[in-house]
């Protein structure tokens, strides 16, 4: 079933924290958090279930006030298909580990976008846990654009595990507001901590940048760069590895 709960403005504390799908059968859930609104929760489930197809917004500012979701952690489609949209001056604080795509069959898709050069939208992931993964052992895509900007204090994987499908898009600038993703951790592409997994693609073009202590491009990874697009490690940068 579908539905759609929309939290314009004020204050919302989700001490339980944030679930939709996953119920005994799919759902097609959209909640909209906008207009200067203001979410807490201790963390996120989005599409547990297959055949959930779930959608969360965080959207635009009132004023200089900007629309904003804090969560413990965040997992973008366990088992089913969910869209995670952070737009028009958006911010998204997450204190241990986003995840896109996390079990076989899952597809679950981040888009960090800015807009007119007003405030960039951002995704900071932090804590002594900071990650981002995306493609876990199903399909994930993150998009960073438009003056978005993504942070991650620990690593960033892509097609961790065999069955992990990755993709990461970064491109794209608004009035001067540059789009990137920067890790203070490694970058592992094709694979993750534990070795080399699934496919992972890393896009960086039209003036995105991507900056990252140690980068690792396993056999199943790619990277292409192109259009103005830079790419920095801090530290060393491996082809193939494993």
């Amino acid at each position: 079933e579908a539905g759609t709960i929309n939290i314009d403005g004020g204050t919302a504390s989700l001490s339980s924290g944030l679930y939709f799908g996953g119920t005994s059968e799919p759902n097609q859930p959209t909640l909209n958090i906008q207009n200067g609104a203001t979410v807490t929760g201790s963390g996120s489930t989005i599409a547990s279930l297959p055949g959930d197809h779930a959608t969360l917004n965080v959207t635009g500012a009132a004023g200089s006030q900007p629309s904003s979701l804090s969560l413990f952690n965040s997992t973008v489609a366990f088992r089913g298909t969910a869209d995670f949209n952070v737009t028009a001056g958006g911010q998204v604080d997450i204190q241990a580990e986003a995840a896109l795509g996390g079990s076989t069959g899952a597809d679950g898709s981040m888009l960090v976008s800015g807009v007119n050069g007003t405030m960039p939208s951002t995704v900071d992931v932090t804590g002594p846990a900071a990650r981002i993964r995306v493609g876990i052992s199903g399909a994930g895509s993150l998009t960073v654009e438009n003056g978005g900007k993504v942070h991650s204090a620990g690593y960033v994987s892509v097609g961790e595990f065999g069955t992990g499908d990755g993709t990461i898009t970064i491109g794209g600038h608004s009035g001067g507001f540059d789009a990137g993703l920067t890790a203070d951790g490694n970058l592992y592409v094709g694979g993750g901590t534990t070795g080399a997994g699934g496919s992972g693609v890393i896009n960086v073009n039209d003036d995105g940048y991507l900056f990252v202590s140690e980068l690792t491009v396993y056999a199943g990874g790619e990277m292409h760069v192109d259009g103005g697009g830079t790419v920095t490690s801090t530290s060393t940068a491996v082809v193939n590895g494993g």
